[in-house]
C-alpha cells in the first residue's frame, strides 16, 4: 500500500490484544476488507483514504478492528444485503469487478471465532466496517502458545 501514490493509509493499535482465531482465516478476513476498500472506497478524486485500527472495546472484553474509507459509503438499506454471498452494493454497477463474496467471507470467519461484523458510516463520509472478536482468555492464550511452540519444534526436526 505504501508504494501506491493513490493510497493514503493510517494504522493504529492497542498493545497486547489477543483473539482466538485461525491466523490464516483472520488474515483472509483483513485482506478482504482492504480489497473491498480498494475497489469501492475511493473518493471522487480517485484516492483511497483508508484507516485501520485495532483497539480494546470499552467494556474490555473484545478486540475491535475498524476499517474505514472515505468513498461514497453504503446506504443503510443495503448493508444487510451485502453481507450475503454474491451480493454487492449499488457502487458495484460502476464497472468494478468482484464476486460479491468478500464481506460474506469476512462475516463467516468472524462468526466462527465468536465475533460479529457491523457496517456503518465513516466520518466525514464513506464506509466503516467494525469487527469484534472476543479477547482470548489468558489461560487459553498460554495453552495455545505452548501448542504452537511444540508444533514449531516438531517441524524443525
Amino acid at each position: 500500500i505504501k508504494s501506491d501514490p493513490t493510497i493514503e493509509a493510517t494504522f493504529s493499535a492497542d498493545p497486547d490484544l489477543w483473539v482466538m482465531a485461525h491466523p490464516l482465516e483472520l488474515s483472509r478476513a483483513i485482506q478482504n476488507l482492504i480489497t473491498n476498500a480498494m475497489r469501492y472506497g475511493r473518493s471522487d478524486d480517485g484516492q483511497l483514504r483508508i484507516s485501520l485500527g485495532v483497539h480494546r472495546s470499552e467494556d474490555g472484553r473484545d478486540a475491535v478492528l475498524e476499517v474505514a474509507d472515505q468513498g461514497k459509503g453504503l446506504p443503510a438499506a443495503e448493508r444487510e444485503r451485502v453481507m450475503r454471498p454474491f451480493e454487492r452494493g449499488e457502487a458495484a454497477r460502476s464497472g468494478v469487478t468482484g464476486s460479491g463474496l468478500g464481506l460474506a467471507i469476512v462475516d463467516r470467519i468472524v462468526r466462527r471465532s465468536g465475533g460479529s461484523v457491523e457496517l456503518g458510516d465513516a466520518s466525514p463520509h464513506g464506509l466503516l466496517v467494525r469487527v469484534r472478536f472476543p479477547l482470548a482468555p489468558k489461560a487459553e492464550l498460554k495453552k495455545s502458545m505452548k501448542a504452537q511452540e511444540k508444533a514449531a519444534r516438531e517441524t524443525e526436526r
